[in-house]
Order: C-alpha cells, then structure tokens, then sequence
C-alpha cells in the first residue's frame, strides 16, 4: 500500500461512518477488470453510500459495461467504461482503456460528451471525502472557511493535480463555497 492510498483510506476512514462506506464484490470488481490498486481501494476501502453530488455509486455492484448498462445500439467512445454511477443523464464510470481514470459521460450533449472527473477511482472517493471533511473542519473543528477550503484545494492538488486541474472539482468547491 503506498503513502496516497493510506492518505485517501485515512480521509475516507475519517469522513464516513461505517454504516456510510460499501465495499465492493471482489469478484464484480475482477469481472470488470479494475486494475489492481484500484480494485482492492473499492473492495477494502469501498464507496460512500449516501448522495453526493448526485453520486450514490448505484451501479457499483455490477459495474456493467456501457453497452452493457445502455444496450448494444448505444455508440460510445468509451466501449471499455464500467459504470459506477448513473443520474439522470449523466453516467460516471472507470475507463480501463485510459489507465483507470474515472469520467463522467453527459448523454444528453448538453454540457459535454465526456468530462474527466480523476485520474484514478481512489483519488475520486479521495476527493468526495475531502469534500466533506472541508465541512466538518469549519463546523466542528472551528477552522476558518477559507482556511479549510484552502487545506481542500492543496489536498485535492497534491494527490491528483492532473484531476484538480481539469476544473471539475475546483467548480464544486466553487459551488460549495457559494452555499456555504
């Protein structure tokens, strides 16, 4: 286990109660080719199980394919996307064929085709629990907003810059802010 995966495991640990953390099907996870580090992050770490950011990871004890979840007529560009979430029109999944990076499809074309969420599914469940502790630092822990948004953003940067600086994240922690 390497230093950012005892990071991300510590923050999720910390973040949710047990009652509020679902581990994974090893054997759904194998069936979908997860990669390693990865798939044993979703099997003894697991997913969050309450909503957030429309997320709820209702796909993830199947984790079908694509085509699998949205039928053989569906063209895509992602044929090797395992599905972990769907909502409305959007559906977030792992892409084996780009190293495991999770991206969100907008099948409806409003905003965009595909938006990449991280690079990895870890550093995605990573940043959700960040998300929340950044709450938990202001109401508990007496910490500054803006402080505590800042520990988020440096967080968040350090263990998937290639994630933070798509904008995906910085534009929740935006929205986050502004209804605070």
């Amino acid at each position: 286990m390497d230093k950012i995966f005892a990071e991300i495991k510590e923050r999720v640990q910390k973040a949710y109660r047990s009652d509020e953390i679902w581990l994974l099907d090893r054997g759904i996870v194998a069936e979908a080719k997860i990669e390693p580090v990865d798939a044993e992050f979703l099997c003894s770490v697991g997913v969050p199980i309450i909503k957030q950011l429309e997320i709820t990871f209702n796909l993830a004890d199947k984790l079908p394919a694509l085509r699998e979840y949205l039928g053989h007529g569906y063209r895509s560009n992602w044929p090797d996307l395992r599905c972990l979430n769907a909502h409305e029109d959007f559906i977030y999944g792992v892409c084996n064929g780009r190293d495991g990076c999770v991206i969100c499809l907008d099948l409806s074309g409003r905003y965009h085709d595909d938006i990449f969420i991280n690079s990895k599914v870890r550093y995605m469940i990573g940043f959700l629990a960040e998300c929340r502790l950044c709450w938990t630092r202001c109401d508990q822990e007496q910490i500054p907003k803006n402080q505590s948004f800042q520990l988020a953003r440096n967080w968040m940067n350090n263990v998937d810059p290639e994630g933070f600086k798509t904008g995906y994240w910085q534009a929740v922690l935006e929205d986050m802010d502004t209804f605070s």
